[in-house]
């Protein structure tokens, strides 16, 4: 696995869960348990975190490979 896909991967684990957190919280609103659905939001914060997080290095990621592939057809050798 590259690490591009890694990135992508946890990118996609970070948007799921930040969802269920959302959800999970919304449903503990409702049945007035109100420290758990707090605790919930919270964790969705944290996973919106990790989504910025593994976007920002995704993007680098995508850069990098971009800029080396320019760099290299810039290499070619004249004779």
């Amino acid at each position: 696995m590259t690490k591009l896909k890694l990135l992508l991967l946890i990118l996609a684990s970070c948007t799921f869960m930040f969802i269920g957190w959302v959800v999970l919280g919304c449903y503990y609103w409702v049945h007035q348990q109100h420290t758990i659905a707090i605790i919930c939001c919270l964790l969705a914060f944290v996973s919106a975190l990790g989504q910025f997080a593994a976007l920002a290095f995704t993007l680098r990621e995508r850069a990098c490979q971009q800029m080396y592939q320019a760099l290299s057809s810039n290499d070619i050798n004249h004779e």
